[in-house]
């Protein structure tokens, strides 16, 4: 009987979880699917436009953000989530947040401030985890707080971070230590993290079965003083670049048919192991690319892509 009452239970609570998930998924579809429909309109108002534009952007990120959380509650559950060590700039990780977040603030009507007391530091940790949590407090923080401010602040006690969240919605302060390894101190930087244009011109091989991601990569980069090759496979990529040795940078995708992106970059990285392989993945974190393949990327992108992200990190790995 106890058995039975625990199986039956088990089916409950995982009917109940099913339901949540489906009710997550499509509210965000639902915005996106219904505002789509709306921008096919004939005659539409420009502004109107614009609003509907932001409303699917805001609907994407949010299931983007949803789809992380299943995987990552999968990885819990098996006990296969793992650290990413490495060495990380706290200054920049902040300036990540404040670039993410600062204008969903201003658009709620809210000051939203970050605050640096540990200074220009190099720390060994992982980023992502750090990222990740500060991230859920900041967006719980701006949707719970319909006027004021936030405040988010970074400082040092003994050998630990301490990250702060604070909000005037219901008065709440949320806070967190992290123990790193400090490395150095690095000197103010000036270089623009987000630049609009590459300093020199490069040309970079897109890997990518389908057609509409490569436009969107294309469309992307459309201003960015660089020239783009596209392949449609592993094969083809492989074969284009043993004739021509003069590419800057590889985009791959990961998941294609006959030869995937793990396979392919082996190949051109035995053909020339310096050029840089940026990685365009659904996976949230790199160990799990690295540890499934053994295959080691130059950087990698998160699916979907964001302008901001792909100049930084393409810029990042050819200085």
């Amino acid at each position: 009987m106890v058995a039975k009452e625990k199986t039956e239970e088990s089916d409950r609570l995982k009917t109940a979880f099913i339901q949540n998930i489906s009710h997550e998924i499509r509210t965000p579809m639902n915005g996106i699917v219904g505002f789509v429909n709306l921008l096919q309109q004939p005659d539409g108002d420009y502004k109107k436009m614009q609003e509907y534009l932001e409303i699917i952007n805001s609907c994407t990120q949010q299931l983007a953000t949803l789809v992380n959380d299943l995987i990552d509650i999968s990885k819990i559950e098996t006990g296969t989530i793992e650290l990413n060590i490495s060495d990380c700039a706290a200054d920049q990780m902040m300036k990540d947040l404040d670039n993410t977040f600062s204008k969903s603030a201003r658009e709620k009507g809210l000051e939203f401030t970050i605050v640096n007391k540990a200074g220009n530091i190099v720390i060994r940790s992982d980023q992502g985890k750090i990222k990740q949590v500060l991230y859920n407090l900041i967006s719980n923080a701006i949707k719970f707080t319909p006027k004021g401010s936030i405040l988010v602040n970074m400082s040092l006690s003994g050998n630990t971070l301490v990250f702060s969240v604070t909000d005037t919605g219901i008065g709440s302060v949320f806070s967190f230590s992290v123990p790193v390894e400090f490395l150095y101190e690095t000197e103010t930087r000036t270089i623009d993290p987000h630049p609009n244009q590459f300093a020199k011109k490069i040309k970079i091989l897109v890997v990518e079965d389908d057609e509409i991601n490569y436009l969107y990569v294309k469309e992307l980069l459309s201003t960015a003083n660089c020239e783009i090759i596209w392949v449609r496979d592993g094969f083809e990529a492989v074969q284009i670049f043993s004739n021509s040795s003069d590419f800057n940078i590889v985009l791959m995708d990961l998941k294609m048919p006959a030869m995937n992106g793990y396979e392919t970059t082996r190949k051109i990285k035995s053909i020339n192991s310096d050029i840089p392989v940026i990685a365009v993945t659904a996976f949230s974190q790199q160990e799990d690319i690295e540890l499934a393949t053994g295959v080691n990327f130059d950087g990698y992108i998160v699916k979907p892509i964001e302008k901001n992200n792909l100049m930084m990190k393409i810029s990042n790995v050819i200085n």
